[in-house]
């Protein structure tokens, strides 16, 4: 299951017992998958509840 980088979602997830997540990362040139890496990144940093 693909979710987006929100960490409203992450909590929500894990409220609702899951505890793993995943992210589908675009194909093409390299800036556009790291662009979407530092996209997850950002959201993982601002989730961060341990």
């Amino acid at each position: 299951m693909s979710v987006p980088a929100d960490p409203a979602v992450f909590e929500r997830l894990r409220e609702a017992g899951v505890r793993r997540v995943a992210q589908w990362l675009p194909s093409g040139p390299r800036w556009r998958v790291e662009q979407a890496l530092e996209k997850w990144e950002r959201a993982i940093a601002d989730y961060g509840p341990e």
